[in-house]
Formats: C-alpha cells, sequence, structure tokens
C-alpha cells in the first residue's frame, strides 16, 4: 500500500512496498531506487523496518522538498516497525458548504422519484 501526499510545497510518499529495497542484490528493489534518484526523489529511511532485518518500509521525498522534518523507525508492533514521520505542513483551511435538500415525505408516504415508488410511513 502506497500513501502520498502533495502540496504546492512537496511531495511526500509513504508505503510498505514488500521489497528489500535495502538489498543490492535484488534487482526490482535496485530498479526502483533508480527510479527514484532519476526522478530526483531519495528514501528517507535507513533502517530495518521488518522483523527479518530488512527495509520493506519506503518513505520518499524530492531532494529539493522541505516538507519532512523527519522520520524515525520505532519497535516492532506486528512483523512491522512502527514509521513516524513529522511534516511540516499546516492544517488545511476549512471549506464551508451549503447543502441544499427537497423535501422527500409527502403525506406519510417517502416519495422517490416525482411521486413514483411510495412507500408508507
Amino acid at each position: 500500500m502506497l500513501q502520498n501526499y502533495v502540496t504546492a510545497d512537496g511531495a511526500f510518499l509513504v508505503g510498505d512496498l514488500n521489497s528489500h529495497v535495502d538489498d543490492r542484490s535484488d534487482y526490482w528493489a535496485n530498479r526502483f531506487i533508480n527510479i527514484l534518484t532519476y526522478l530526483n526523489y531519495h528514501q528517507l529511511i535507513h533502517a530495518p523496518t521488518h522483523k527479518s532485518g530488512h527495509t520493506l518500509v519506503i518513505a520518499v521525498t524530492r531532494e529539493t522538498d522541505d516538507i519532512v522534518e523527519y522520520v524515525t523507525v520505532k519497535g516492532l508492533i506486528s512483523d512491522h516497525c512502527l514509521i513516524e514521520c513529522k511534516l511540516n505542513i499546516g492544517k488545511p483551511p476549512s471549506v464551508k458548504r451549503t447543502i441544499t435538500a427537497r423535501k422527500t415525505a409527502i403525506n406519510g408516504y417517502e416519495c422517490i422519484y416525482s411521486g413514483y415508488h411510495c412507500i408508507a410511513h
């Protein structure tokens, strides 16, 4: 599972790849890391994230972004470690919405489509 967070200030991707990104002999993991490097992203986790002693979780951001303050690998909570991140982002502004609804109950009946398919209460 891969989650991402993108703002005007930067991009942050985090997820469990289930690939040993720390294993230089893993062809697909190396290809992935090479693609990240080519796109000017870098891996922020440099410690084992799995009970097997490998790094399976990624946390990546662009080299030029200042969106991540830190990423810490905590203890095992299952076969994976807990990853704690602090991001340099603010809370998005509240959005006011107006919701308009129409009356659906007429004379004790719940009418779904212009008077058809009415169900008595």
